[in-house]
């Protein structure tokens, strides 16, 4: 008896073990509530101690949390404020694929939207691993442009 597609998929999701999906969603959307409230001791708890970060992917990997606080450190001084609005999420294993608008507002300048995937890595504790960041300084537009 043939197996229907939605059969197939069905099993080969179930066949892909990993943490609970909606308690990685809630540690993605903590993940960027935490820029949103400018919060990097809460970012923090998120992620594992040897988590390994490429942002943007293709630029030297930051592993390890003080490598990556340091990162954030850097992002979060330069005086812009962070909106990051997700648009999509799918779990699969132990991993995520989000797809968020990150809105960046400086006083006095218009705001910058920056579209930005990210891979992310979960580990058995539900804490995140790894972190692959993919998006263009080319997408780069200004809010009110679309």
């Amino acid at each position: 008896m043939a197996v229907g597609a939605e059969e197939m998929a069905q099993a080969l999701l179930a066949a892909a073990q990993g943490p609970d999906p909606a308690r990685m969603r809630a540690v993605c959307d903590a993940y960027l509530a935490s820029w949103r409230e400018g919060d990097p001791d809460a970012r923090a708890a998120l992620f594992s101690a040897d988590v390994v970060v490429e942002d943007p992917v293709g630029s030297p990997a930051l592993v390890g949390l003080d490598a990556v606080r340091a990162f954030w450190r850097q992002a979060e001084g330069n005086g812009y404020a962070f909106d990051p609005r997700l648009d999509l999420f799918i779990a699969c294993g132990p991993e995520v694929l989000m797809r968020f608008e990150m809105v960046m507002e400086r006083r006095g300048e218009p705001a910058l939207v920056l579209t930005i995937h990210e891979v992310v890595v979960f580990d058995a504790a539900c804490r995140i691993r790894a972190l692959r960041a993919f998006f263009s300084p080319a997408q780069m537009r200004l809010a009110s442009a679309r």
